[in-house]
């Protein structure tokens, strides 16, 4: 029986809230080189994007100038690390040392990837036999798809670390035409969490891994959501206008064959896709609004976090959950994917 034990978080660099984004943005979008009536477009859809008291964190270290390429590797290489020492430093090094280590990031293209910068923070912490494996360019999905993937690994790999650190803030473009970049640009924040997971007797949180699965549409879906490119990777929708449509379409395909699991369980940790994406999710498959409230909590706090978000409302829900009580999982990405799963405490 495969099952969480601890759930951590760090941060990871200084809070903008959407009124200073704005503030930055409308000035930039003001001089951009386009028709003024595209310009008051481009303004209104950004004043819609910002509308409401949310953050997130960055870690670039000026964000209002962000530069090439060469400047925001480094400043996603500087964020990891600082999120790696943050993790590190709240992770049980008593116990067993990890027999794997699966890091994540689909926005910090680094090397050495996460998973063998975490086991030189932890030193004897990680088995030097141990499991080594980083996941990339799996996007908003890749929590899951982690926690699937601890949930196939032998019995005789009993201790797993889990550790996703996201710098979707390096991403962004401020010369850019295009409303799908700015919208990249006003949806996302960085961040990082860490899951240790235990095989056999429960103990600390306890979550069993019940139920974890994949709806995978890529040959309608492929490039709903992709990179784009510029001075480095660019956020970027295959159609805008249509975008959430098209992810309700693909979520509530893959929850309505799952409708018996999940119907009757009243707490969810739903990845913060955005807040009026939410909504409507769960207003098409009658999913309570009250349901929904840890994710769009955690997405004013945060903003979208790409693979971290849901790990981190998962350890949120999980705090005040009884013996014997479950948590749905959803979560959707490039691909594309929809996935969901259940966990449940022991």
């Amino acid at each position: 029986m495969r099952f969480i034990q601890s759930i951590h978080t760090a941060p990871m660099g200084p809070t903008w809230s959407n009124a200073e984004m704005l503030q930055v943005f409308e000035p930039l979008v003001e001089r951009l080189p386009l028709r003024d009536e595209t310009i008051s477009e481009l303004l209104d859809f950004l004043r819609f994007q910002l509308i409401g008291e949310r953050s997130r964190q960055t870690c670039l270290p000026e964000f209002r100038s962000p530069g090439g390429f060469a400047e925001r590797a480094a400043a996603a290489e500087a964020g990891v690390e600082r999120g790696l020492l943050g993790l590190a430093e709240q992770i049980d090094r008593d116990g067993e040392p990890f027999d794997a280590v699966i890091g994540i990031t689909s926005t910090a293209g680094i090397m050495p990837g996460i998973s063998y910068r975490m086991a030189h923070h932890l030193g004897p912490g990680v088995r030097p036999d141990a499991l080594m494996v980083d996941i990339a360019h799996a996007g908003c999905t890749a929590g899951f798809q982690a926690l699937r993937l601890v949930s196939t690994l032998s019995e005789s790999i009993r201790r797993v670390l889990l550790v996703s650190v996201e710098t979707p803030t390096t991403l962004v473009s401020f010369d850019s035409l295009k409303r799908d970049v700015w919208q990249g640009n006003c949806t996302f924040g960085d961040g990082c969490v860490a899951v240790t997971l235990g095989q056999g007797e429960t103990s600390g949180l306890g979550l069993v891994l019940e139920l974890l699965e994949t709806r995978q549409w890529s040959g309608e879906g492929l490039d709903l959501i992709r990179w784009g490119y510029g001075s480095y990777y660019q956020f970027a929708l295959r159609d805008e206008k249509r975008f959430d449509a098209d992810v309700r379409e693909y979520v509530a395909g893959t929850l309505r064959e799952r409708e018996a699991d999940w119907k009757s369980e009243p707490r969810w940790a739903i990845h913060p896709a955005g807040i009026a994406l939410l909504v409507r999710l769960s207003r098409k498959l009658g999913i309570p609004g009250n349901a929904i409230a840890p994710s769009t909590a955690h997405y004013r706090r945060f903003s979208n976090m790409s693979s971290v978000s849901l790990l981190q409302i998962l350890g949120e829900v999980a705090a005040d959950l009884e013996p014997g009580a479950a948590i749905n999982l959803l979560s959707m990405g490039a691909g594309f994917s929809v996935c969901y799963g259940r966990v449940r405490r022991a």
